[in-house]
């Protein structure tokens, strides 16, 4: 499946709310390691996503002059991005979050809601997970 960063990005919490859910429902084995199996994948990305933001934020980052009262205390400096550059910082930041990765994502198939002991998740969550995520019975 191909997936934009900025989608995994944004999905990573909801994803991770669905993951610390007790699943005990009907199919929960199967629900479980789908949820697992994605969230190894996604593990990756992210982790290459932030080097990329990490060498972004070197690139662009411009530190702060320290005072001589800093310099003693061994204060950590203090970094900032002058206005000249958070154009080209957010452009790149974009182009990064819409770049495309191809990933074997399961589709995680939820029981309908109201059967007993049915995983819970809200509509803001379903939202961003409607690319892995979906609810027996509704199209």
């Amino acid at each position: 499946m191909k997936l934009t960063l900025r989608q995994i990005v944004n999905a990573n919490p909801a994803l991770a709310r669905l993951a610390e859910q007790k699943i005990v429902c009907r199919g929960s084995g199967k629900i479980i390691y789908a949820i697992a199996k994605n969230l190894a994948l996604i593990e990756k990305e992210l982790t290459a996503y932030q080097k990329a933001m990490n060498s972004l934020i070197e690139k662009f980052r411009v530190q702060q002059v320290q005072t001589d009262e800093e310099i003693k205390e061994n204060k950590e400096p203090k970094y900032y991005f002058p206005p000249s550059v958070q154009k080209e910082l957010e452009n790149e930041t974009n182009d990064l979050l819409d770049g495309e990765v191809d990933l074997d994502i399961r589709p995680v198939i939820l029981p309908e809601p109201g059967e007993e002991d049915t995983p819970l998740i809200n509509a803001i969550d379903l939202y961003l997970l409607e690319w892995m995520v979906k609810i027996e019975g509704c199209d």
